[in-house]
């Protein structure tokens, strides 16, 4: 349950992390009409971004440490 958790908050990272890179494209490439908004709509997404490494990473972190206790356990 853990794992797919984990590869669930990867695709999440990913997808904002696109979804980043677009919105910081779009604010300063072609011309828009307001390009503050894709800008301050990329800040959020980043935001987004680093909330979802973090709990990836959490998670990761976890599933590591469980697997250890359970490989000393059946030494």
């Amino acid at each position: 349950m853990r794992s797919l958790l984990a590869a669930l908050l990867l695709l999440g990272f990913a997808g904002s992390l696109n979804l980043t890179a677009f919105n910081w494209w779009a604010s300063g490439g072609p011309p828009v009409a307001h390009p503050e908004i894709y800008r301050m709509r990329g800040n959020l997404f980043f935001g987004i971004a680093c909330g979802f490494l973090l709990a990836f990473v959490v998670t990761l972190w976890g599933l590591i440490r469980r697997k250890k206790r359970q490989s000393r356990s059946s030494d």
